[in-house]
């Protein structure tokens, strides 16, 4: 049974820790000092290295509890912004054909725990689960058809604009591919500046036809981290996306770098944004002796927050030193060192496993 010890910012001193069990049947009843402590925030980003086993548990269990302690309504993840939307659909209508196998065993699990919370919610207070990173333009037209095939005749305005998206299909293979670069960038920016203004003036129209999936075709059209993949434009994407949802306060499930509140990381730009100065809470974390996938290879190292933010491999010792259990979350503050510049708590995970079926193709 893997435990969580969290030391907290206010009520505990540097080395006390609250043990929290990490499974999806906690009843989130050791969380409770947590109360109070969190209200200031709106946008919580609680980040990772990414393809360990338990990490999805234990972003599934502070999830629940900022849902139910802080307001959280909206569950970010970074996936390409298509594959939100599937899951998003698989979560408000528990038809599996959304999600089909995963990428993990482990990530198949999240997804139906996201599920049967979100089913047992009352329909005004149900979560959606969105990703606003970029879309790949791999398979823009099978998208748009699955995301318009119950939804009736289409207006001339949506039919236009869909006629302009389909055919796009970026042809390079740059780097990660996730945005557009090289021969695709001009061609298919015209092509999307062309929608843009289309869904800029019947704005209505598209809201009527969509309905509850407009906030996800929106992204689609207007999504920044598509020209450009960087920590500026997905901080645009989530204040753009935030003002259209409007609806309770957010949770983001991001790569450790990106949750940093410095360096211009994306949890920084948005805690510095006109919309959410000062209200960003950031959370990474350290693992030791530990595994996890790494483009089809299982690593087995030290990796985490302080190796790749340049932190003091003190920090490190420290960590050893005063962990009493497999997960242990400290105060950044409490540790001192200059983390705290960067995060206001740290994991500290030993013994993890990687995901079971990463990039292995198992059933």
């Amino acid at each position: 049974m893997k435990v969580l010890t969290l030391v907290l910012l206010t009520s505990f001193a540097f080395g006390q820790g609250v043990d929290i069990t990490i499974n999806y049947e906690s009843d989130l009843a050791d969380y409770q000092f947590l109360n109070g402590q969190l209200n200031k925030y709106s946008v919580f980003f609680d980040g990772e290295s990414h393809h360990v086993s338990s990490n999805e548990t234990r972003h599934f269990n502070l999830f629940r509890y900022l849902y139910h302690n802080n307001g959280v309504r909206t569950y970010i993840k970074e996936y390409d912004f298509q594959v939100g939307y599937y899951i998003n659909k698989y979560i408000q209508t528990g038809d599996v054909s959304w999600i089909g196998k995963g990428p993990s065993k482990e990530a198949v699990e999240f997804y139906k725990q996201l599920r049967e919370f979100n089913a047992s919610l009352p329909d005004s207070e149900k979560i959606i689960f969105i990703s606003v990173d970029a879309y790949g333009f791999r398979d823009t037209e099978v998208f748009l058809g699955k995301m318009t095939q119950d939804k009736g005749q289409q207006p001339d305005v949506v039919k236009q604009v869909l006629d302009i998206l389909k055919p796009i299909k970026k042809t390079h293979s740059t780097g990660l591919g996730m945005d557009i670069r090289g021969k695709d960038k001009n061609s298919i920016m015209t092509k999307i500046e062309s929608a843009r203004k289309i869904v800029v003036e019947n704005r209505e129209a598209f809201e009527k036809y969509f309905a509850t999936d407009y906030l996800f075709f929106h992204l689609l059209v207007f999504n920044k981290a598509t020209e450009l993949r960087d920590e500026k434009n997905l901080a645009l994407n989530f204040t753009a996306f935030s003002k259209l949802r409007n609806i309770g306060n957010y949770y983001l499930h991001y790569g450790n770098l990106h949750c940093q509140l410095k360096s211009n990381w994306f949890a920084d730009i948005v805690n510095n944004s006109i919309e959410f100065k000062g209200k960003v809470c950031s959370f990474t974390a350290q693992y030791r002796d530990s595994e996890y996938w790494f483009f089809g290879t299982k690593k087995e190292t030290d990796f985490g927050i302080i190796n790749s933010g340049n932190y003091s491999k003190r920090l490190i010792e420290t960590l050893i030193k005063e962990s009493s259990s497999d997960c242990t979350l400290f105060s950044a503050k409490n540790l001192g060192q200059g983390i705290e510049k960067g995060t206001d708590y740290i994991y500290f995970l030993k013994n993890q496993k990687a995901m079971e079926s990463y990039y292995k193709g198992e059933d």
